[in-house]
């Protein structure tokens, strides 16, 4: 498994398989519709913006997984973060936030939040797991981590 830093041109194609799978998913859980189920959607508003930055988790070719982050200021805020349902449970959501996380510190990012469904229980045990925090709880959890 090797997690990358996303790029357009080589890895358009792996992305766009992973989001069928995403939408797919989402559409059985009636939880997206509209623009949220249009994968061009994905791709002209998250992965070729300079302000978002995606990671990839690759395994032999295939994108199990990927994290997005869109930085403002000193801050980024975890847009989406999806593994491939026959991928989890296997530390590649860990590898993801933890290499977004330490990208983000290393250029000079302070604080790096992320929203979690308050039923997901897997990633609020992995974001607590990790040391991050709930500033704010209602239908979803907010969770913040200093990065200074």
């Amino acid at each position: 498994m090797n997690i990358k830093e996303f790029d357009f041109v080589d890895d358009r194609e792996k992305i766009l398989r992973t989001l069928d799978s995403l939408i797919e998913e989402d559409s059985e859980k009636g939880d997206f519709r509209g623009r949220w189920s249009d994968k061009e959607f994905y791709i002209n508003e998250y992965f070729q913006k300079p302000e978002y930055k995606v990671f990839l988790a690759l395994d032999e070719g295939l994108c199990t997984g990927y994290i997005i982050g869109r930085m403002e200021d000193k801050q980024c805020d975890i847009e989406m973060h999806y593994i491939l349902p026959g991928y989890r449970k296997k530390g590649i959501a860990k590898r993801l936030k933890t290499k977004i996380t330490d990208y983000m510190k290393d250029n000079g990012i302070e604080k790096i939040k992320s929203w979690v469904s308050s039923d997901n229980t897997a990633s609020i045990k992995l974001n607590e797991s990790l040391g991050w925090k709930i500033i704010e709880e209602y239908k979803y959890c907010l969770f913040a981590k200093d990065l200074k």
